[in-house]
Formats: C-alpha cells, sequence, structure tokens
C-alpha cells in the first residue's frame, strides 16, 4: 500500500502542469473533455493515429506547449491560432501539407517544428511570429520561402534544407539575430541557382550548411562573416582550387568539404 502511495502521489505531482496523452484515436475524445475541464500547460500527443484536431482546439487558453509529431495529421484548424499563449508546435513527420494562415496569430511562439512533411508553401502570414527562435522545415516539398520571412526579427536557428528551393528571398539577410542556417544537409540540400549577397549582412551567423546545394563559386563576401564558425560545403560542384582558397581564408572556422 505504502509503494501504490507513493506512484500515486508522484503521478499528481507530475500531472499538475502536463497533460501528457500518449493516446490512441480511440480515447483521444474522453482525455480532450478531461483537459477542457482543467486547461493544462503541456499537450503530448505524439506517436499515435490520431488524423485530425477538432476544432475546439482554440479553447485551450493556457496551453504553452503542443507535441503532435509522428501523427497522422495532415491539416491544422483555423483555430489553432486561438492559442495565444502557445510557445512551442511539434508537427514533424505527420504527413502535414499546409500550414493556415491563422497560425501567423501565434505570436508567443518560440519553436516550431514541421520537418518531414509535405508542405510545398509557407502563408506569408508566417512573417508575424515575432517570437519565433527555432523554425524547422528540413524535408519537405518546399520551391520556395515567403520575403515575409523577414519579419521572423527574433529567429536564431533556420533549417529548410532537403527541399526543391531555388532561390533565397534577399529579405533573409534581415535576420540580424540568426546564428545558424542550414540549406543544405545530411537529407540533402536544395537546388539553389544562387546564393543573394545579403546574407552577407547576417552578422551574428556561426553556422552554415550549403552541403548538396549545387553551389559552383561563393562569394568573397561571404568569407568576410567574422562570426561564422562552421560551414558545410559537401556534395557541390566547387573546384579544388577554390576549396583551398576557402579554406586558407576561413583559417578561423572550420570548413567541411568532399575529402576532407
Amino acid at each position: 500500500m505504502k509503494q501504490i502511495r507513493i506512484v500515486l502521489i508522484l503521478i499528481l505531482f507530475v500531472g499538475v502542469n502536463t497533460l501528457s496523452l500518449y493516446a490512441q484515436k480511440s480515447v483521444w475524445h474522453t482525455d480532450y473533455a478531461a483537459a477542457l475541464k482543467s486547461p493544462a500547460k503541456v499537450i503530448n500527443l505524439r506517436c499515435n493515429s490520431l488524423d485530425s484536431l477538432p476544432a475546439s482546439i482554440g479553447s485551450f487558453y493556457n496551453l504553452e506547449e503542443l507535441d503532435l509529431s509522428l501523427s497522422k495529421i495532415t491539416v491544422l484548424p483555423k483555430e489553432i491560432g486561438k492559442l495565444a499563449k502557445l510557445k512551442k508546435l511539434k508537427l514533424w513527420h505527420t504527413g502535414l501539407t499546409e500550414l493556415p494562415k491563422e497560425i501567423g496569430n501565434l505570436t508567443a511562439l518560440t519553436s516550431l517544428d514541421v520537418a518531414e512533411n509535405e508542405l510545398s508553401e509557407l502563408p506569408k502570414e508566417i512573417g508575424k511570429l515575432k517570437s519565433l527562435k527555432q523554425f524547422h522545415l528540413e524535408s519537405n516539398r518546399l520551391t520556395s520561402i515567403p520575403k515575409e520571412i523577414s519579419g521572423l526579427m527574433n529567429l536564431e536557428y533556420l533549417d529548410v534544407h532537403g527541399n526543391q528551393i531555388k532561390r533565397i528571398p534577399p529579405q533573409l539577410g534581415k535576420l540580424d539575430k540568426l546564428s545558424t542556417l542550414i540549406l543544405g544537409g545530411e537529407s540533402g540540400g536544395n537546388p539553389l541557382i544562387d546564393i543573394p549577397l545579403q546574407l552577407c549582412n547576417l552578422k551574428k551567423l556561426q553556422r552554415l550548411g550549403l552541403a548538396h546545394c549545387n553551389i559552383q563559386h561563393l562569394p568573397q563576401e561571404f568569407f568576410e562573416i567574422a562570426t561564422l564558425k562552421y560551414i558545410d560545403l559537401r556534395g557541390n560542384p566547387i573546384s579544388y582550387p577554390e576549396l583551398l582558397s576557402i579554406q586558407n581564408i576561413m583559417k578561423n572556422a572550420e570548413v567541411v568539404a568532399d575529402g576532407k
């Protein structure tokens, strides 16, 4: 009996601020109704067969974190935009095909993970996420990034590798706090036609991933970013003499390239 009491106390302690719903769709409605009576700050629905969210998700006014990763949700209801206190939203590997324009109402959001999905475009309202610091968009079907991304003035981390983006909007160079920019990585790059010189204005940039991005030449201005500590150039048709030149110029940075 003593052991049972201890377990119950631990469950009550952990459950005060966090509602973890590792549930199958069949029990979602029961737990959902219970959560509405005592709104949680965190809801975790990772790894389940849930294929939709009811519109009443907008009633979770105190919600700060929502994890729907590895579910089967392909579309979010517009009511998601009512979660004014939401700080973290995870939707990686769900089959998500679009983000509603109401996503722009989540002005408290600091982290958004929609990696490994089927997104082909982003709503321009994405630029309203003024508090966003981390944005995961890798391994989708994006062909472009909206110029409104310049509105993400607090963004520190952006990963868009493994898409089909040909042009990077020059407005990206306005993100003064960006320290990590991944355009190409382990899961592939982007078929970039060119890289705008405005990216050289990223004065806090420390890590730049350009692997497998069809890059033949990098402008000299990129080597003058004093804060740059790491650059990944693997899988690009850059000549060996130019790679040697880059490595000699960027002696204080780690240059990762084929054969090195």
